[in-house]
């Protein structure tokens, strides 16, 4: 611290500054860093010592103090870094066929070696070397195989010490073995071998053989003791089966074919099948399978009931009698039968019944109840009142036979009477004792001398009194009509008079007379149109009075004293002249104004004052015509005449003749003649078959009208030319016959496409399609294809005699995806069992054009869509095939129907104490075993038995609802346990 000011205050009293400065001897603190190798540790520095209780990289740190001539302390860090020394031990290991470099000697013995280093912070190292040496081997492997050896990758098939692996031994060393390899081969041989079906089955070399094999490998021990391959294959005789389809009347039964007995004690429509076996030269028998189908015959009764009033037909008799009649007829199989029909014939009935009714009533009547009087419609009936009203109404009788029920009804007359009146409305009309003076309909009940509820009703109609004020205006000398009597001076004037209903009314006239005056005036046309108190007078608004148009109008003007005046206005209107002069001059005119024109013009024209004193107008219409040369050009054929009346074969130029206009000035005309002569010439055309040819202007037939053919004619035509001259036209015409092309399509429907073959007798052929087919580019020129459109697709083929469009004739082929048809069989119910025979056959297919249904075998005559049949319940399987056909592919769907005859029947009540009905007791058919459970009300079990056909007598319990369970095994599938519950009624 500098020159710092100190107050105190001094011995007089007074302050004294004193001016102090500080000076401070520092302690001098530094840091040494060193260091040292660890192997010279324990080190001893100015009285410090640092041990070797240290790590061998370690930072040794202690503080000194060192005092100074000044007082001051100096205090020293020092910091000693330790380096450290290094003894790396290496291990090694090598073969013994190896070397190993240390430190820049190789060594191949094993032992331990030492090699003194400095390193990198200058401390003394030694590193050491333990070096072990592992020894290499080697082997023989020997083989004796068949026909070839793998051994390390490779295959070998030749004997001899053919081969020497390198590998690593367990020592990791190399280890080399030799292959030493002997080999023996295998055979093969081909044996075909023949024997009867009868004879089979077929042994071979340990192997049995049931049917035909191909190139079978059969393997066995050859002399060498290796595998032999026999390729062996079997062909057997078979025995020839076939199937025998017949059929027979059931009363045709027993029947005998070729030793085989066919017996009656079959079902009427039974399929009853034998074999009988026929041995051929070849030891393989014929096994024939007669399938002789029984076709029932009939015995139908029929009972049937008609109406006394009907018919019934039975055959080809129609009958009406109740009896008892027989028809024979023939089956669709073809066997005879007989059908008897007991007919019953029924009554009919007529009944009558009388009633009465008030016209004004409802009455209703029938089964069911129909209304038959409406009340006040008896014009809808068609009946008066106090008339009958027969109905009838068709019933059904006991016997369900229509009966006829008449109703005859009287309807008694109910009276509406309408009284209608017209008053003034100051007078007052009486009704039924009662007085109305305002309009309305007032109605009157009572009961007429039949009963019946009757009416009486008042319509009032009140007519008004008027008094009507009339307000009207006239002028000077009119006068006016009222109420038949005339007026002309302004008053007002009362009238009584009667209304069109014959009521007082009082009408009043109030009349006005207002002033009328006419104005007249003269002007010219052209002064038109003018304005006269705001009306506008303009020519065309008048009418023509000889030269004048005349123009009338009228002004209604407010007067004084309410007296109005009407101006009636007349404009005359003088007619203004308009005239044209007409002049024609030869090259030039001089007009009436002086002027000379040498040009047709329309512009000039003269102002006058006409007849009646109004302005007119002359104009000039000049037509100036002129005289010049003419050079006359004619094309003539062959030979012409001039208008100088000369006669020219030639071209000619130059001859000339003056001639007046018609304009009246002379023209210089010059002849140039173009002479033409006649021609000959022939024209070639081709044409289509279906075309119209116009030649000439003319409609030409056709050549030709077979389109089949192509034919050539020849056509003459003289005409004349543009110059006139006769000429000879032929034409070769050719009518070329129509492209016939011609369509060969058949359908692969394993592959889902069309082949189509194109015939056409004409050289160029094209095919395109809607929608594109892109599988027709570069087919499009091809007259086989192979299609397989994705849609409905129309291929069109154009054929043409040429490449560019001549005589094109198109057909189109339509063709639709190939698609298999569906055949979905559908068979409801999928199973039939006793308690459901009847099943139904459906084809829920799609495109289907024809149909065949199959049922175990048969083919069947109804070719719909649902089928409905009964079953066979002693079969087990009925199998049914349906078959479907698209126009082009065939499907077929197969179903088995299985057959389950299984039933079970358990009566719902039973009564101990009778002797009939006295136990429950479950039947079952097809059933294996059962377990029967009864339980109560409350759930609780109160009998049960292993075996169920012993039932249940019901004793001990009390009358009541019992719960019966079965747990059953059925035949159909034997080791399934079923449940059914049921409930039974114990009555005591």
């Amino acid at each position: 611290m500098q020159h710092t000011p100190i107050t105190i205050t001094n011995t007089a009293g007074c302050d004294s500054v004193i001016d102090y400065s500080l000076h401070v001897h520092r302690n001098v603190r530094s840091i040494l860093d060193s260091s040292v190798c660890f192997d010279r540790l324990p080190l001893a520095w100015n009285s410090l010592s640092f041990s070797t209780n240290v790590n061998a990289t370690a930072i040794l740190q202690q503080l000194t103090t060192i005092p100074s001539h000044t007082g001051s302390d100096s205090i020293i860090l020092m910091r000693l870094h330790v380096n450290p020394t290094y003894a790396p031990v290496t291990n090694a290991s090598i073969c013994d066929n190896e070397s190993y470099t240390f430190e820049g000697q190789r060594y191949s013995t094993a032992g331990s070696y030492s090699r003194s280093f400095r390193s990198v912070h200058g401390c003394d190292s030694i590193r050491h070397l333990t070096l072990t040496v592992r020894a290499t081997s080697t082997g023989d492997t020997t083989a004796d195989v068949c026909d070839q050896f793998s051994w390390y990758g490779h295959t070998y098939s030749q004997p001899g010490n053919v081969a020497s692996h390198l590998s690593t031994n367990a020592a990791g060393c190399d280890s080399t073995t030799t292959l030493h390899l002997a080999i023996r081969h295998s055979s093969s041989s081909v044996v075909f071998d023949t024997v009867v079906e009868n004879s089979l089955p077929r042994s071979f070399n340990g192997h049995t053989f049931r049917s035909d094999v191909q190139h079978t490998p059969i393997t066995i021990t050859n002399t060498a003791g290796c595998d032999s391959v026999i390729d062996y294959s079997l062909h057997v005789h078979r025995n020839v089966r076939s199937i025998l389809d017949s059929s027979v009347c059931f009363d045709r039964l027993p029947l005998v074919w070729n030793s085989l007995s066919f017996s009656t004690n079959v079902n009427a429509t039974a399929i009853l099948q034998q074999l009988t076996t026929i041995p051929s030269h070849t030891g393989s028998d014929s096994i024939i399978l007669m399938r002789l189908h029984v076709n029932p015959t009939y015995a139908p009764v029929t009972n049937a009931s008609i109406c006394d009033n009907e018919s019934y037909r039975f055959g080809v008799r129609t009958l009406t009698a109740a009896n008892t009649y027989i028809d024979s007829l023939r089956s669709i199989m073809g066997c005879d039968s007989v059908s008897t029909l007991h007919l019953r014939v029924n009554p009919t009935y007529d009944h009558t019944n009388r009633s009465v009714v008030c016209q004004n009533h409802n009455f209703t009547w029938g089964t069911p109840q129909r209304l038959i009087w409406r009340a006040g419609n008896e014009h809808e009936h068609g009946v008066r009142p106090s008339r009958d009203t027969v109905v009838t109404d068709h019933l059904q009788s006991v016997y369900g036979c229509d009966s006829l029920s008449t109703l005859r009804l009287t309807i008694h007359p109910a009276y509406d009477i309408h009284h209608y009146d017209t008053i003034c409305d100051d007078t007052a009309s009486s009704f039924c004792g009662t007085r109305y003076r305002n309009a309305g309909s007032y109605v009157h009940e009572y009961d007429n001398m039949l009963g019946c509820d009757s009416v009486m009703t008042l319509h009032l109609h009140v007519n008004p009194t008027w008094d009507i004020h009339v307000y009207d205006t006239i002028y000077d000398g009119d006068r006016m009509a009222f109420e038949g009597r005339w007026y002309d001076t302004t008053g007002v004037y009362p009238v009584h008079i009667d209304s069109r209903w014959g009521c007082d009314s009082l009408r009043t006239l109030h009349l006005q007379r207002n002033r009328r005056t006419y104005v007249d005036s003269t002007l010219c046309v052209n002064m038109l149109p003018i304005t006269w108190n705001g009306v506008r007078f303009a020519a065309a608004n008048g009418q023509r009075d000889n030269y004048y148009t005349v123009i009338k109008d009228s002004v209604h003007l407010r007067g004084r004293e309410g007296i109005d005046s009407l101006v009636v206005m007349t404009v005359r209107a003088k007619d203004t002249s308009a005239s044209n002069d007409v002049q024609h001059g030869c090259d030039s005119l001089t007009w009436r104004n002086g002027i000379n024109y040498t040009q047709s013009t329309t512009r000039p024209y003269l102002t006058y004052e006409n007849q009646y004193g109004c302005d007119s107008v002359e104009h000039l219409l000049l037509t100036i015509d002129y005289t010049h040369p003419y050079l006359h050009h004619i094309n003539a054929c062959d030979s012409t005449r001039w208008i100088d009346d000369n006669w020219y074969y030639s071209d000619t130029l130059g001859p000339q003749h003056t001639l007046p206009t018609v304009a009246g000035c002379d023209s210089i005309v010059t002849l140039e003649l173009k002479m033409h002569y006649a021609t000959y010439r022939d024209t070639v055309d081709t044409i289509c078959y279906n075309q119209h040819y116009s030649w000439r202007n003319q409609q030409v037939s056709l050549i030709n009208q077979d389109n089949n053919i192509t034919t050539t004619g020849t056509l003459l035509d003289t005409l004349r030319t543009q110059y006139q001259c006769d000429s000879v036209i032929a034409m070769h015409l050719t009518q070329m016959a129509e492209p016939n092309i011609s369509f060969d399509v058949s359908t692969d429907c394993e592959l889902l496409t069309y082949t189509v073959d194109i015939t056409c007798d004409v050289p160029y052929t094209y095919i395109t399609s809607y929608p594109n087919d892109n599988t027709l580019i570069g087919r499009e020129q091809q007259r086989r294809l192979t299609l397989d459109p994705p849609e409905t697709t129309d291929y069109m083929v154009y054929a043409d005699y040429r490449e560019e469009p001549f005589c094109p004739t198109t057909r189109t082929l339509r063709l639709r995806p190939v698609n298999i048809p569906l055949a979905n069989l559908k068979v409801v119910p999928e199973v039939i069992t006793y308690n459901e025979i009847e099943y139904d056959l459906y084809d829920n297919g799609h495109d289907v054009m024809q149909r065949w249904w199959y049922i175990n075998g048969v083919l069947q005559t109804d070719t719909s869509s649902h089928l409905h049949r009964t079953a066979d319940i002693n079969a087990d399987t009925i199998e049914i095939m349906l078959k479907i056909f698209n126009g082009r592919c065939i499907n077929i769907s197969t179903y088995k129907l299985p057959v389950l005859r299984i039933a079970i029947f358990a009566p719902n009540a039973f009564t101990p104490d009778l002797e009939t009905n006295s136990k429950f007791v479950i039947k079952g058919h097809g059933v294996i075993d059962g377990e029967l459970y009864i339980f109560n009300r409350d759930g609780l079990l109160v009998y049960h038995t292993d075996d169920y056909t012993q039932g249940w007598t019901g004793y001990g319990c009390p009358q009541a609802n019992y719960v019966w369970k079965l747990n059953y095994r059925a035949i159909d599938y034997p080791t399934t346990t079923r449940t059914m519950v049921g409930s039974v009624l114990l009555i005591r």
